[in-house]
Formats: C-alpha cells, structure tokens, sequence
C-alpha cells in the first residue's frame, strides 16, 4: 500500500468522484459547522462575548487572537485600529442565535460577524463541536 500524496488524491478526486471520496482517506468528513470571525476592541470585550456564548452553548471554541490591525472603509475616510479577534467553532444553525448575541454584547454600531462553512475536518474534532454545542432541534 502507497502513502497517498497531494496528487494522488487529487487524481483520485478527478477520477473517483467529489471531494468526499478522496476526504475518507484521511478520516475527514463533510460537516454541518462552521467557523465565524468576530473582532473586538480590547480583550475583555472579547472575553465577556465568549463566556456568554459558551454558558449558552451557542459555540464549543473561541480562539481569541490578540494584536491585529484592522484597516477598513468607515463613514467615508479610511480607518485603523488595533483588535482582538475571536475565532469561533459552532453549527451553522446556531449562526442567527450567535450574531444576535454579539450584537446585544458588542460595542460597536456594525460589529463583525462573519460565518465561513467547515466543509470538511477530522472526525472527531467534528463531532466534538456537535457535542459541546445545543442542537437547535432538540429539546434541551
């Protein structure tokens, strides 16, 4: 048995069929989540939305990933500021439930809530988000 390389897997992928084919190999599989972005002005901003998304179950991880620079388009003139930002694992049902949160605990008029599909990841770090977090249609 060969070690599978880049190019075999993606000659297996044009061959054998989508991604979810040749994803099997490596134990990955497609998934319901989602990774969101949500940046902050200081870290206890960051910290205070964590702590209530996690009580809620709303996500099952945030990263929050201090010292970015943020530059962007506000009110007309270029802007700069220094953030936080918080990198978060949940469903992609919860998403609603998640930005109506930040909203309700965020300082700014327009906070950053932005929801990016996990299409694949390892199994088990898949199911463990689906563990750590509510399921929208069960009774809880």
């Amino acid at each position: 048995m060969s070690i599978p390389t880049t190019s075999n897997v993606i000659k297996s992928m044009v061959t054998v069929g989508p991604p979810a084919a040749a994803a099997s190999i490596h134990g990955a599989v497609r998934s319901p989540y989602s990774v969101l972005y949500v940046t902050t002005p200081t870290k206890d901003v960051a910290t205070k939305i964590a702590s209530g998304l996690l009580e809620k179950r709303l996500v099952a991880c945030v990263n929050i990933i201090p010292g970015i620079t943020s530059m962007y388009r506000w009110e007309g003139k270029i802007a700069s500021d220094e953030e936080q930002l918080m990198v978060m694992k949940t469903r992609q049902s919860l998403f609603n439930d998640v930005a109506k949160f930040v909203k309700e605990n965020h300082p700014y008029d327009v906070p950053e809530v932005i929801e990016l599909p996990i299409e694949q990841g390892h199994k088990e770090y898949i199911d463990w988000i689906g563990e750590s977090t509510k399921d929208p249609n069960a009774n809880e």
